[in-house]
């Protein structure tokens, strides 16, 4: 399935959104964002 620009930047902007409370979570918050956009990319 294709996923738009829209999506993927909607997705990220969800995932960056989200309260951390600390640095381990916000680790973990930018590597799901990596994974959205590195998805994205390598999607046919």
């Amino acid at each position: 399935m294709h996923t738009t620009a829209e999506e993927v930047s909607q997705r990220i902007a969800e995932i960056l959104a989200e309260p951390v409370g600390s640095l381990a979570e916000e680790a973990d918050q930018l590597r799901r964002a990596h994974q959205v956009l590195n998805h994205a990319l390598n999607a046919d």
